[in-house]
């Protein structure tokens, strides 16, 4: 079943029964956790070609995260009952859900690294650095136009910092010119002083 969705909506949250998987065809999308006290952390971004759900269809527990629209997006959605049926015909697809997985616990594995050892700072950039991979435009000058404005909240969400944090973090790199930001756009001018920033202490 194919389906659309509009930015700022919600796809599922946390905590909902598992009741089938998404195969994201275009657009954005955050998976997010929530703490007891209501702060967010963004676990990952999740664009086209991409599998959303998959791991309630193995283990048959609830949502563990929230998946939340950044950019209209649309979608095939696979119901509980097609994908055990499809599963059962095609045992091979295990595999490619294998694949899926690891590069999961993979990501995971390296938010876990940045939270741990990157800096306030090198875990801002990293997070840029993230994004531009999913949302980057490069340009004939080298520097990389995102074709969507990230906001503060869901950066320092990303990253694992204040808000106030970011912004000021992002007010020193413009000034260095290592970034800008407008009304609808942020740009890279310098990926390689980024990728230096992860290197660097507060």
């Amino acid at each position: 079943m194919r389906g659309h969705a509009k930015a700022a909506s919600v796809l599922f949250s946390a905590g909902e029964t598992g009741d089938g998987l998404y195969f994201i065809e275009a657009g954005l999308l955050k998976v997010a956790m929530e703490s007891p006290g209501g702060e967010e952390r963004v676990l990952s971004l999740l664009g086209p070609g991409e599998l959303i759900g998959e791991l309630a269809m193995i283990d048959g527990l609830p949502r563990s995260a929230s998946v939340i629209v950044l950019r209209d997006c649309s979608y095939r959605f696979i119901s509980k009952e097609s994908f055990q049926k499809f599963a059962a015909s095609n045992p091979e697809f295990y595999r490619e859900l294998a694949r899926v997985l690891s590069m999961r616990l993979r990501e995971a594995d390296q938010a876990l690294v940045a939270a741990t050892f990157l800096s306030g700072k090198g875990r801002l950039a990293r997070a840029l650095l993230d994004l531009a991979q999913h949302l980057g435009k490069p340009s004939a000058s080298g520097s990389v136009m995102f074709s969507y404005k990230v906001s503060n909240g869901d950066l320092a969400a990303m990253a694992g910092m204040a808000r106030e944090n970011v912004s000021r973090v992002l007010g020193e790199w413009r000034s260095r010119k290592l970034v800008s930001q407008s009304a609808h756009h942020h740009c890279i001018h310098d990926i390689a002083a980024l990728e230096r920033e992860m290197d660097m202490t507060d």
